[in-house]
């Protein structure tokens, strides 16, 4: 994976934990994203938590590529939910765009693994 969007992944459980780092900007350092949320449907992994702590810079197309994986996991049944923290510039813009209306956001990965219980 490229060096921004999700730099790791792990399995918590059940639970597939995507590590973004750096900046989530979409475009060319995402573009792998579609495909992989994608094969997570297909290999019936559907329980997802992003965890954006180590993300310092989103925009609008990092935004866009959050919004096409959530769509494309619930279209598969599954659930996308977040980490990050409230003072972070992401939450903002998670809040001032109403995501945060569509998508559970969790201040750690603890509490983001545990809702799917």
């Amino acid at each position: 994976m490229g060096e921004d969007c999700a730099d790791y992944k792990k399995q918590i459980g059940g639970i597939t934990v995507l590590e973004c780092t750096g900046k989530f900007l979409g475009g060319i350092d995402c573009e792998y994203l579609p495909q992989l949320f994608s094969d997570l449907v297909e290999q019936k992994n559907l329980k997802i938590v992003m965890d954006f702590t180590k993300v310092n810079h989103v925009n609008s197309s990092g935004v866009g590529v959050l919004l096409g994986g959530l769509t494309t996991i619930r279209n598969g049944e599954g659930d996308i939910k977040i980490v990050t923290p409230k003072i972070s510039q992401f939450h903002s813009l998670l809040f001032i765009t109403k995501i945060i209306e569509i998508v559970e956001v969790f201040d750690s990965l603890d509490e983001a693994v545990k809702s799917f219980e």
